[in-house]
């Protein structure tokens, strides 16, 4: 199988799925449109339509939703971020978050000590 997803200003995303199910010659050709919205501090994706080939089957819309949701959520307590926006800009995801970010910490490998990780594996 293969899918692709494709996104468009301001919020939407089309994904395609295209394929066979598996242990079986049956073709597959899912197309599910949507849109990212913000659902306590989460990323859902909120389906408008869903299509088996050529049928439209967007009663399957709501059991994805409840499958598939949410598509992000930043809330553990590593982190601990709430999503406040999201939106597509240029082809791309973008987000925006609010949260309290003092503990976490954030080391810097700088690429002589990579490299010299990286050469011990090798030789052993």
């Amino acid at each position: 199988s293969r899918a692709t997803l494709t996104l468009a200003e301001p919020d939407e995303v089309l994904v395609r799925v295209r394929g066979e199910l598996a242990d079986y010659e049956v073709p597959v050709d899912l197309e599910i449109r949507g849109r990212f919205v913000t659902n306590a501090g989460r990323v859902d994706l909120d389906i408008s339509g869903v299509k088996a080939g050529p049928i439209s089957v967007n009663g399957a819309a709501s059991n994805l939703e409840r499958q598939i949701n949410p598509v992000l959520d930043l809330t553990d307590d590593d982190i601990a971020l709430t999503v406040t926006a999201v939106r597509v800009e240029g082809g791309a995801l973008v987000l925006e978050a609010a949260g309290d970010l003092s503990g976490l910490q954030i080391s810097r490998v700088d690429s002589d000590s990579a490299r010299s990780v990286s050469d011990r594996r090798t030789a052993n």
